[in-house]
């Protein structure tokens, strides 16, 4: 019988760093040709836009999808997760914080295999729901001394940072700049829903990481043209989807600053596929734009760990006649 799973079941089963390693069985999975990702839809309709994104997964048994719509009073995220042997519906599943995970942790894998070994310093600009777990993936992965946050609302960054403390073992502190947050950073994480960009490269420090995870739709943009131009890894979770709607990429590919061949996906570097850093002042640059295939791989381990553990309730149809 498929569970119902609320926000507070996948609170309680799934961990930021655990979701790192299970995006890292996906991607590799994704890199060597044994899963399937289809880009995010939009449907546009009166009163808000209707998002919609598939993927499959047969090494874990799991095909599924993710929708959302988003209207002036914000958004409601739900996954539907299937066995993919059987096509039995396994869950319905609240997906707010799930998505919040799995977004982090997509910024922590590429994390994990770009940014340079002693990494020490992180910048990160945006303080909303989706900032927190970037911090926890990035820290997770790299021994952080300093943690600087940055939003144009002083309260905003100020609350992030007053939330974080005593959870990090890195210092974390405001500052009063995006330019402040990039300076001297060995990675860098944007979460925003900048219009401009908020990443110059004249701030960049050489050898930094940069995990832009804001600017998933077209209108949005966090890295300027230049920042992509210097980039000697640009990773993305899917080329397809990048190439739609991927602002910060097509700007710069508009401007010649990039050929997309350039452009490699997060897995083929996971599967060894593809090179990834190949010099400790390389710069590198992570598109996020947020697909399926995440959703997927947390969504089959928090619907196993809510059977093991219990939880969830029971959703039972009705036969058909």
């Amino acid at each position: 019988m498929p569970l119902l799973l609320s926000e507070t079941d996948v609170r309680a089963l799934l961990t930021v760093s655990k979701a790192i390693d299970l995006l890292g069985e996906a991607f590799r999975l994704q890199g060597e040709g044994k899963a399937e990702n289809d880009p995010r839809q939009r449907l546009s309709y009166p009163h808000g836009v209707l998002n919609y994104m598939a993927a499959a997964i047969p090494q874990a048994r799991v095909v599924g999808l993710k929708a959302y719509p988003a209207t002036a009073s914000g958004a409601t995220f739900a996954v539907l997760l299937f066995d993919s042997e059987s096509g039995e519906l396994l869950a319905m599943m609240q997906a707010d914080w799930l998505g919040r995970i799995r977004t982090g942790a997509a910024s922590g894998l590429a994390t994990r295999y770009l940014a340079n070994a002693d990494a020490r310093v992180a910048g990160v600009i945006g303080a909303g729901g989706q900032s927190e777990t970037q911090i926890e993936a990035i820290a997770s992965v790299r021994r952080l001394e300093l943690i600087k946050v940055f939003s144009p609302t002083r309260e905003r960054r100020l609350g992030l940072v007053r939330r974080l403390r005593g959870r990090m073992e890195a210092r974390i502190e405001a500052v009063e700049s995006a330019e402040e947050a990039v300076r001297e950073s060995d990675v860098v994480a944007a979460i925003t829903t900048a219009r401009e960009p908020v990443i110059r490269s004249s701030w960049l420090k050489p050898g930094v990481h940069i995990n832009a995870a804001g600017a998933n739709r077209l209108g949005h943009t966090e890295v300027d043209p230049s920042s992509v131009r210097q980039s000697t890894v640009i990773a993305v979770d899917d080329l397809a989807q990048a190439r739609r709607e991927s602002q910060d990429l097509l700007n710069a590919s508009a401007q010649g600053d990039l050929d997309w061949t350039r452009v490699v996906e997060l897995g083929s570097i996971v599967a060894g596929r593809a090179p990834g850093r190949g010099h400790m002042d390389d710069i590198t640059l992570f598109e996020s734009q947020g697909i399926a295939l995440e959703d997927m791989a947390v969504a089959r381990y928090v619907y196993d760990q809510a059977v093991a553990a219990g939880r969830g309730r029971p959703i039972e149809f009705g036969d058909a006649e």
